[in-house]
């Protein structure tokens, strides 16, 4: 088997950013109860056109027709274009015989799951879905989807079937129910769950404090940070530390990180010193963090509103110029910070490891390599045809990279978020930070003969920022500054190299993506958890709330998810 290149033109990163929000959002959905879902039959059923036997990207012929169901945020499309008719729809029906149909196109994960949920609870869903674990859950259960395993084991071609046990095996363990394979699973790199701590170090200069390396010094900066004046405006309108209401958000700003630094991993399933499976919530590290929060939202180095802002309103005010550091993942600068940027050239952001409360360096947390599931109807007469999808996004964008299908070269619109199966390699990241600190350590000396058309697309766009730091307004030179903060001196990736190196780093112990009673009521205590600290938080209770909270998180289904967990490692 040909070993895989790297992923073209931005997408392992950028998608990512993309299942950021969607996991939020997904959480916090109410999901349809499998006892009313009823199957129909698919129209699909009856229309048998020959295919290729056993060819991963044979092409269907007579074309064969599949109806889906998407999102259309951050996509843009040039002229002639849409999100009905683009390259990758053009794509499939000219290389895999496969004319793509959007049945419904909606804004947002949580439309999207409202209008799914409608859709499963009817019993009428579109040919191929992306679905959350307990939407995965309940059409398996419904019967409402096809079982893939025979579909898999006869069209997955050698390079997916490398891509999709990359991970030890658990995304494939996680669409797998009873021995049957229901669902590709869309896989990430779970790297990209580590947090790190963002920071204006121009602002940190401006305040002439050292970088932060214990929780002591995050408290100083975030002191400074909103009392100094650090924008020199001459006013006190900036906050020390950026946070939003969804306090677990998987992306930015998120609380993860904060709670890391004490040892505390909430919204994690981790295994403790006895090697028992626990939920990180509900253990003691966690009031040590919430006692720190509490005080810093006494002190005003916190938003005063952040119990009603979302992440976008937070984006809103790191862009403005009011917010100085905040907890996220190595993507950031794609989606949280780079607004700032282009407002002020000479913002300087730079990431760090965790800061640690103790005497021991932080660790992080590495969660779920699988973001969503990819199924397909019951009744559909080419179940393979998920399979074949999976192999063409591999084939395109890692194996033989067609460029054509990463972004349009001439007006710079990316093209790759048109697709619709798109598994994501585990360690593309760290693999093209080694690469291109090599390059810029090198020099003129640097062969760059050899790069993958991602590795030339960063190299290029951050030498020309190197040019002209100051014109963010330029596309390429704001994708310079991106990819250089992404991957360069400082930037997110260079920080989830330390953790990997120096072993800073706990794994999740899940080894499914759920569990029976886990998918019954782990959204309703989730948002007993989110109220209970953000009371903590803001004064409105004492600590004493966490141990109320924990014995009812227990009573109210905790206890049987944990032994579901346990029983299951």
């Amino acid at each position: 088997m040909k070993q895989m290149k790297k992923r073209s033109l931005l997408t392992s990163t950028l998608l990512i950013v993309l299942v950021i929000s969607m996991i939020s959002a997904c959480a916090k959905t109410n999901e349809t109860p499998a006892a009313s879902i009823q199957p129909q039959e698919s129209a699909a059923a009856t229309d048998k056109p020959a295919v290729k036997a056993e060819d991963p990207l044979g092409k269907y012929e007579p074309a064969i027709e599949l109806n889906i169901a998407r999102t259309n945020d951050n996509l843009k499309f040039d002229e002639g274009t849409s999100i009905d008719k683009n390259p990758y729809y053009d794509a499939y029906s000219r290389d895999l015989g496969v004319n793509v149909k959007n049945a419904w196109v909606v804004s947002g994960a949580d439309a999207y799951n409202s209008k799914l949920n409608v859709a499963i609870s009817s019993g009428d869903i579109p040919d191929l879905v992306s679905v959350q674990s307990l939407q995965f859950k309940n059409l398996v259960e419904a019967d409402m989807v096809e079982d893939l395993t025979e579909a898999y084991e006869k069209y997955a071609s050698e390079d997916l079937k490398k891509l999709m046990t990359d991970d030890g095996g658990f995304a494939m363990k996680a669409s797998t129910i009873d021995g049957k394979l229901y669902a590709i699973p869309y896989t990430i790199p779970a790297i990209g769950t580590t947090k790190m701590l963002w920071l204006r170090e121009d602002w940190l200069n401006k305040v002439n404090l050292p970088a932060p390396k214990t929780m002591d010094d995050v408290m100083n900066i975030a002191k400074a940070f909103a009392n100094d004046d650090p924008d020199n405006n001459g006013q006190k309108d900036t906050y020390g530390f950026g946070v939003s209401k969804e306090l677990f958000f998987w992306g930015a700003p998120g609380l993860e990180g904060f709670f890391q630094g004490y040892g505390a991993y909430p919204a994690s399933w981790y295994t403790d010193s006895s090697g028992s499976i626990v939920y990180g919530s509900t253990q003691p590290q966690v009031k040590e963090a919430l006692l720190k929060l509490a005080e810093m939202y006494k002190a005003g180095l916190i938003d005063k509103e952040f119990g009603v802002k979302d992440t976008a309103k937070v984006f809103e005010s790191i862009s403005a110029g009011k917010v100085g550091m905040f907890y996220g993942d190595f993507a950031v600068p794609w989606y949280a910070n780079k607004d700032s940027i282009v407002q002020n050239p000479e913002a300087k952001w730079v990431a760090y490891p965790i800061p640690s409360a103790t005497d021991s360096p932080a660790k992080t947390f590495i969660g779920s390599s699988v973001a969503s599931f990819y199924a397909i109807k019951k009744g559909y007469a080419h179940p393979e045809v998920v399979v074949k999808l999976a192999n063409y996004w591999v084939d395109r964008t890692i194996v033989n990279v067609d460029e054509s299908l990463g972004s349009n070269k001439e007006t710079g619109t990316q093209i790759y978020p048109y697709a619709i199966v798109t598994p994501s390699q585990a360690m593309e990241a760290v693999e093209t930070y080694g690469t291109l600190k090599a390059a810029f350590a090198g020099g003129d000396t640097y062969d760059t003969s050899k790069f993958t058309s991602n590795e030339k697309f960063y190299y290029d766009n951050i030498t020309a920022y190197n040019a002209d730091r100051l014109n963010t307004k330029d596309t390429k030179i704001l994708n310079g500054w991106i990819a250089d903060r992404t991957y360069g001196e400082k930037g997110g990736v260079e920080v989830v190299d330390y953790y990997l190196k120096n072993n800073l780093y706990i794994n999740t112990a899940l080894t499914v993506s759920s569990t029976p009673t886990m998918a019954e009521k782990m959204a309703t205590l989730n948002k007993m958890e989110n109220v209970m600290m953000t009371r903590i938080i803001v004064g409105d209770v004492g600590i004493d709330e966490f141990d109320r909270f924990v014995q009812d998180w227990y009573k109210q289904g905790g206890e049987q998810i944990t032994k579901e967990v346990n029983e299951l490692k």
